[in-house]
């Protein structure tokens, strides 16, 4: 994800804490101009809590970005192996902690690209529930989620387990274990056959999208983002 300023590190003391706050992963946060929404004016790493809020590397602030002046900003949200989001309206943000951008909540209007646009969707988000979270599924580095077609994810999870050192037998249902892209179930594994497999969630993400009315296997998720 690109990324302007210096980079963030937290502690394991930070990555120890149990509970809704307990941090399970991290994200990329943007600030961009009001005046133009594919100007990136500031970016930083958050961290996740498990009850989904994003925090400082503290693991408890609010997140705060370095040089940024009280002023009304887009912010979008990126994830490594995920669609980002952005706000459909610029936010106005203060020096205090007293800004909610809560992008879970269907009352937060969303950024779309033009109708007109080919990559444009109704769905910058999916809707799980009573929440809303960004779809998965991104196991390559690019701005759509395909699971079958030129540049598909499915074979991005397949190359990273057939290519993997450990895997001496070439298998399918080998399983690949780290922090790694690919782990699009966020489980720790990247399995590209048999239980618990990161294809699955690709295809059913297609498969259910509300768009995709013909169920057709090689529709294309874009990425809402100017």
């Amino acid at each position: 994800i690109p990324h302007i300023g210096a980079e963030e590190a937290t502690t394991t003391l930070v990555l120890s804490v149990t509970g809704s706050n307990a941090i399970v992963d991290w994200v990329s946060v943007e600030l961009r101009d009001k005046n133009n929404p594919s100007v990136i004016l500031y970016s930083r790493s958050g961290l996740v809590q498990r009850d989904g809020d994003i925090v400082d590397v503290d693991g408890v602030s609010c997140l705060s970005f370095v040089g940024a002046v009280p002023e009304s900003y887009y912010v979008t949200v990126r994830h490594r192996n995920h669609l980002g989001a952005m706000t459909a309206n610029a936010i106005a943000l203060t020096s205090s902690c007293s800004a909610l951008v809560d992008f879970t909540s269907s009352s937060l209007s969303l950024y779309k690209k033009a109708t007109t646009d080919p990559e444009y969707t109704a769905y910058p988000t999916v809707d799980l529930g009573s929440v809303r979270a960004l779809w998965g599924g991104n196991a390559s580095p690019d701005r759509f989620v395909i699971y079958q077609g030129p540049n598909n994810d499915r074979t991005f999870i397949g190359s990273v387990v057939l290519t993997d050192p450990g895997n001496t037998e070439g298998l399918n249902n080998y399983m690949v274990t780290g922090y790694l892209r690919p782990d699009i179930n966020l489980d720790g594994l990247v399995i590209f056959q048999g239980p618990g497999n990161d294809v699955n969630l690709l295809f059913n993400e297609i498969f259910t999208h509300p768009e995709n009315v013909e169920k057709l296997n090689n529709f294309i998720i874009y990425q809402q983002l100017p």
